[in-house]
């Protein structure tokens, strides 16, 4: 997790009472984050975890959220 937060696909710490806030992400390595995200993005329609996240996910926030979290989410796997 401290590694995704390095290379901020992460919002780091911005929680109070045990409420996570929201927040946006910070710019790191764009071409790192254009790969992941365009890999979740790929991966949206199978009929696996991360597929499941992403629709998860995206039912509630949209498509932009979801493919950042299933980015980190992959990263944080590796």
């Amino acid at each position: 997790m401290i590694w995704a937060c390095s290379k901020k696909l992460r919002t780091c710490q911005n929680e109070s009472a045990g409420k996570r806030k929201s927040s946006k992400t910070r710019k790191g390595n764009q071409y790192l984050r254009s790969a992941l995200t365009e890999a979740a993005q790929s991966i949206r329609e199978s009929e696996n975890y991360f597929g499941a996240q992403y629709r998860r996910i995206a039912a509630r926030k949209g498509k932009r959220r979801a493919a950042v979290a299933v980015a980190h989410s992959s990263l944080t796997i590796y």
